[in-house]
């Protein structure tokens, strides 16, 4: 079976032998959105076994794949949320909508960043004159 992307979709076609033509003849047997993570009911009763082998292996590589891209994502925009967060907490308006159960829960992924930068390996920056003085 071949697995084609075709836009946001992923287009499943198998392609069988027919000795009248001496040829392969392909036919469309499901679609399906790129971004599932299982097969859908509607398309697995069209799929030979080794097929719905083949396109569990392809979702979870898929998945696979786009989780680090997005793990990877974070770790290099992270900085950036973080500034707007700041940003957003010394405008009043916002603040209105922050309540204590947020707030705290805030508090506590600022602790599990320090944790998790420290054991990642880096080292928390030591400060200089230049930001005691300011």
């Amino acid at each position: 079976m071949q697995i084609r992307e075709k836009g946001m979709r992923l287009v499943l076609i198998r392609t069988k032998y027919d000795s009248t033509v001496k040829r392969g003849v392909s036919k469309q047997i499901g679609s399906l959105s790129k971004f599932e993570t299982v097969i859908p009911d509607d398309v697995r009763p069209n799929l030979e076994a080794d097929e719905i082998e083949q396109l569990e292996q392809f979702l979870a590589e898929s998945a696979a794949a786009r989780s680090a891209r997005n793990q990877a994502s974070t770790v290099k925009t992270g900085q950036y949320s973080l500034g707007q967060l700041v940003s957003a907490l010394g405008d009043p308006e916002a603040v209105k909508e922050l309540d204590q159960a947020r707030a705290d829960a805030i508090w506590e992924q600022i602790s599990a960043l320090q944790k998790a930068l420290k054991k990642a390996g880096f080292k928390r920056p030591r400060k200089t004159e230049d930001d005691v003085t300011m």
